[in-house]
């Protein structure tokens, strides 16, 4: 059993793949562009040392205009996402009330109620409710009278 957990624990770290802090650290690590062609000849050399520098650079310039293009993403992501959630609850929303109204749409859910509506609405309430318990209090008694 325990030369198991070891074949695995050495598994894992051998095929492992290896985490890199930044993309210049990948670079470094990975691409080795360094210069190691050494010839006899002056102009050969030169122009060897002046490829790879300008490699160098260039990555250099991809690897900073992938660092501005992630910062912006940071900073434009998650209002792009509060947008776009809030969208979908007040699209979920509508969409319920127009299924549970018999698929009608009403012009009154676009806008704003009045307090006066408010009001009546309440004293809607209030009247079914007085009306139940009338009902309530007038069956009552025949209850208990045919027991």
């Amino acid at each position: 059993m325990l030369f198991f957990l070891v074949v695995c624990v050495l598994l894992v770290c051998v095929n492992s793949a290896p985490e890199y802090n930044s993309l210049t650290d990948l670079i470094s690590k990975e691409y080795y562009l360094k210069n190691t062609t050494t010839t006899t000849i002056a102009t050969i050399t030169i122009t060897t040392i002046t490829y790879t520098t300008n490699e160098i650079e260039q990555t250099k310039r991809v690897a900073d205009s992938i660092n501005k293009s992630t910062v912006k993403m940071e900073m434009l992501l998650p209002p792009i996402l509060v947008f776009i959630c809030t969208f979908l609850t007040i699209l979920c929303r509508f969409l319920k009330k127009f299924y549970m109204n018999n698929n009608q749409c009403k012009a009154a859910w676009f806008f704003c109620k009045t307090p006066s509506e408010y009001r009546r609405r309440r004293e809607a309430v209030q009247r079914r409710e007085i009306a139940l318990n009338q009902l309530i209090q007038q069956s009552t008694p025949t209850i208990y009278s045919i027991a």
